[in-house]
């Protein structure tokens, strides 16, 4: 009767030990998405694959970069946020390969998925440009 309940016992922490787990960088950076936008178009949107449910004062940092392949690509951007309860778009300039660009955003009480904004701004340097993000 007694190793029923140690056995039980420890399940339940082994549990809990799983639910405190802290998710592993891989797979945190796994929700973002990437997108291609023509020279000349309007904003091309894109959609993160994972939605975010906020709470009061809750933000959201975009991780934006421009694809290496591109190489003379150059986009503006714009990111998704909430300012008291409404749907903002937060710019982050012109982007081009190299480093990311970090931007945080009030996100507040509000459940939605990410998006990231963007067109190809210079038909001279490419004929498209290939964005991409992690949230």
């Amino acid at each position: 009767m007694r190793l029923r309940h140690i056995a039980a016992a420890t399940a339940a922490i082994g549990t809990a030990l799983a639910v405190l787990t802290p998710v592993s960088p891989a797979l945190a950076a796994s929700c973002g998405g990437a997108g291609i936008d023509p020279v000349g178009g309007s904003y091309t949107e894109v959609r993160s694959n994972c939605s975010v449910a906020g709470s009061p004062g809750r933000h959201v940092t975009y991780e934006v970069f421009g694809d290496r392949n591109f190489k003379r690509q150059r986009a503006v951007v714009q990111v998704l946020g909430f300012e008291s309860g409404r749907a903002t778009w937060y710019s982050l300039g012109t982007i081009a390969p190299g480093p990311s660009v970090y931007k945080t955003v009030p996100w507040g009480n509000n459940v939605a998925y990410p998006k990231i904004r963007i067109t190809a701004s210079d038909a001279a340097s490419a004929l498209v440009a290939k964005i991409t993000f992690n949230h």
